[in-house]
């Protein structure tokens, strides 16, 4: 399978609602076999 990579930039204005979707995506992306490289900075 060939590699592809996202670069996100995200601004957050409601911090409660992106909490609900910011915990539910390591999920996904380890179910498609992918991994973060860099997450937080």
């Amino acid at each position: 399978m060939k590699r592809g990579y996202v670069i996100a930039n995200v601004s957050v204005e409601d911090a409660a609602g992106y909490e609900g979707y910011r915990s539910q995506t390591a999920a996904v992306i380890e179910k498609y076999g992918g991994r973060f490289l860099v997450r937080g900075g």
